[in-house]
């Protein structure tokens, strides 16, 4: 009885505190939206609304960071949080610019960072002289 209405009461809490709650999945460097889908179909199990957010990996950072703020401004959302692979962290980071002087901005719940590359990586470096890595 007692761990029931601890239950109800930590859904209550979560369905207040969440309001107007999405959750950003963010693809890293040179991959498409469809690599994180397993993940956004495991968050959607759990009822969470999900934004499986593309964007071309070859544009500037700091560009793909303010379009990624103006689409989040666009929802009207209370609480956002975000799920990162890579450079999606590193686009986070830019978003993070434009977000921080907006009193009007989501508040931000969670980041969770899929393997960010914090130094830069060495394979990118290596990669990146040979002229099909970037094409």
């Amino acid at each position: 009885m007692i761990r029931t209405l601890v239950l109800v009461i930590l859904l209550l809490i979560q369905f207040s505190v969440f309001g107007n709650h999405k959750i950003f999945l963010i693809h890293g460097l040179g991959s498409y939206r469809f690599t994180m889908k397993k993940i956004e179909k495991n968050i959607k199990i759990e009822n969470f609304n999900t934004e499986n957010y593309g964007y071309n990996s070859q544009s500037d950072l700091d560009t793909i960071g303010k379009q990624l703020y103006c689409k989040i401004k666009d929802f009207k959302l209370d609480t956002v949080s975000f799920v990162t692979h890579s450079m999606g962290a590193l686009l986070v980071r830019s978003m993070l610019k434009y977000s921080n002087n907006d009193k009007n901005f989501p508040v931000i719940f969670r980041i969770v960072m899929i393997a960010p590359p914090n130094d830069g990586t060495e394979i990118a470096d290596f990669y990146s002289s040979f002229k099909i890595f970037n094409f």
